[in-house]
């Protein structure tokens, strides 16, 4: 791999620090001397493969929402070395989709399996089964866990599948989210030859998940939705429906890049019925329920504050504007209700949930665990750090800057572990074990700052080329991209200048361009020879 220790690989100018926090968070992918960058997480499979990991001390497997969310505003810069780990990496999860003989021999001695066609959650390259049964279900082990006896879990001693027989559906988000990657990836490496067999992998996954739509949206068993301890009983979540709909865009996609009109209108077929639907899961205000109850009849999670069920979840509403779900509207909507809830920022970005959930929403299994503040009821990840840094970021948010120079010093400070308790306060105190002997680095904490960047150029491979939406922060007078993006194997210099929020020129190779509005850019692949420079100049 290309070593840019060395180099300077994004020039800013700008007020605020906002140059020395850009190019302090670029060098988490490009390399910094102390080691705490991406590089990190890189590791050897027992196959002989490379592949990002979610951690380098403690969760060394690979968890499929993990990679969307380390990869996804990374991607655009990846190098051929690192293009090459990302395909490894999201492209475990169809390796073990679930076959009618893999099912077979499970029912033999496990009593619940996956459908035929299901994608798994997570996988372990390092270990000598990569993926079994319990790879496709929130808190299941095929044995106890070593960790259950330290766990604050209460019930943690019972995650075997024996005891949870039928209490758990299984994971959609999970591998939802790695379809969404792996479209993302066929599209900006424009890769024809692998993109047939991927998408039919992606069509026989999510007719499994249609079998759970009732009354137009997608319905969930307990702990079915984002991640373990997420709810308990059955609802329609407003995560599982906002990434089927970016799956089925994405399969579109990809579709038309391959030529094949009828299958790219078939997919758009069901990603407009499920659009008309998925309205009844918005607040009025712009912003996302946490979901509906079964019945239709409860909103749960308003974002209201106030309430039994008024708690604002942050999965859904960050990811749905990094996704282009929501409009720019909605996502003014989203960063201002975050922002204005001082438990959502006071500790940086960005914890799971505040206030608490109810009980009531809780699994009963766990007997009331986790408690507030703590893991999924408001306990403070890195994976929401990415999204939510990006949403305050597309909205060009006067806080944008400040956002992520918090997230830099905790990278600093090395804490980088996924899931902080008690509403992410006094992070030093936690998990001291991971991090006293040197770099604690979790995957998901590159996504906090590869999402800023694709944030900003506001970039995404599709069909018919590349589609840039620049939003500028307010500190930045211009950015400019020493290391190139990388489509389709061209590498295409990107800079951005002016502070306006609207497109008033841009140049290819010096050239006047004019394929733009005021709000976006379409770059066709053809206008792209090897070492494009695309300027764009933004004005007011």
């Amino acid at each position: 791999m290309k070593d840019y220790k060395n180099n300077s690989c994004v020039s800013v100018v700008g007020g605020s620090g906002s140059d020395a926090a850009l190019e302090s968070a670029f060098s988490i992918l490009t390399g910094r001397e102390d080691g705490n960058d991406l590089s990190a997480v890189v590791q050897r499979g027992r196959d002989g493969l490379l592949y990002f990991l979610n951690d380098n001390c403690w969760w060394r497997y690979v968890d499929f929402q993990c990679t969307f969310h380390a990869t996804y505003g990374w991607r655009p810069f990846f190098d051929s070395d690192y293009r090459l780990i990302d395909y490894n990496t999201w492209s475990l999860c169809f390796k073990h989709q679930a076959d009618q003989e893999m099912i077979d021999e499970w029912r033999k001695v496990f009593p619940c399996v996956p459908p035929v066609g299901f994608l798994p959650q997570n996988a372990y390259p390092l270990d000598r089964v990569v993926v079994s049964v319990e790879n496709f279900f929130n808190n299941f082990r095929v044995f106890q866990p070593e960790w259950s006896a330290d766990s604050p879990d209460p019930y943690a001693d019972k995650y075997d599948l024996f005891d949870r027989e039928g209490r758990h559906d299984t994971n959609h988000d999970y591998p939802l989210l790695n379809t969404i990657t792996a479209a993302d990836w066929l599209l900006w490496e424009r890769d024809i030859d692998r993109a047939p067999m991927f998408c039919r992998q992606i069509e026989m996954f999510l007719d499994v998940v249609f079998d759970k739509m009732s009354g137009g949206l997608i319905l969930i068993g307990p702990q079915g939705s984002q991640i373990e301890f997420g709810h308990g009983g059955f609802r329609y979540p407003s995560s599982t429906n906002i990434y089927l709909l970016k799956s089925l865009r994405s399969l579109r996609e990809v579709y038309l890049m391959l030529g094949e009109t009828e299958k790219a209108e078939s997919a758009e077929e069901k990603a407009y019925y499920l659009e008309s639907k998925i309205g009844m899961l918005k607040h009025e205000s712009g912003w996302w329920l946490s979901g509906l109850s079964s019945d239709f009849k409860e909103r749960l999670g308003t974002g209201e504050i106030e309430g039994e069920s008024g708690y604002f979840e942050v999965w859904p509403n960050v990811n749905s504007v990094v996704l282009d779900i929501s409009s720019s509207v909605e996502a003014e909507a989203i960063v201002n209700r975050i922002a204005s809830v001082p438990a959502l920022v006071d500790n940086h970005l960005t914890l799971s949930n505040y206030p608490a959930r109810p009980l009531s929403e809780l699994d009963d299994d766990h007997d009331g665990f986790p408690p507030p503040g703590t893991h999924l009821n408001g306990g403070w990840f890195w994976m929401h750090g990415g999204s939510a840094l990006a949403s305050f970021a597309r909205v060009r948010h006067e806080d944008t800057i400040m956002r992520l120079s918090e997230l830099l010093e905790d990278h600093a400070n090395h804490f980088s572990v996924d899931c902080y308790n008690d509403w992410g306060r006094n992070k030093e105190s936690q998990w001291k074990h991971l991090h006293v002997d040197g770099p604690t680095y979790s995957v998901t904490c590159a996504g906090s700052f590869g999402m800023i960047f694709r944030a900003i150029l506001g970039v995404s491979a599709f069909a018919d080329g590349l589609r840039f939406a620049p939003a500028v922060p307010l500190d930045v007078d211009s950015i400019s991209f020493i290391r190139p993006i990388n489509y389709g194997g061209r590498p295409v210099y990107v800079s951005v200048k002016g502070s306006g929020g609207n497109i008033s020129e841009a140049y290819i190779d010096g050239q006047p361009y004019f394929g733009h509005d005021a709000a976006s850019l379409i770059v066709n692949p053809k206008d792209l020879e090897n070492g494009s420079k695309l300027e764009i100049i933004m004005g007011e």
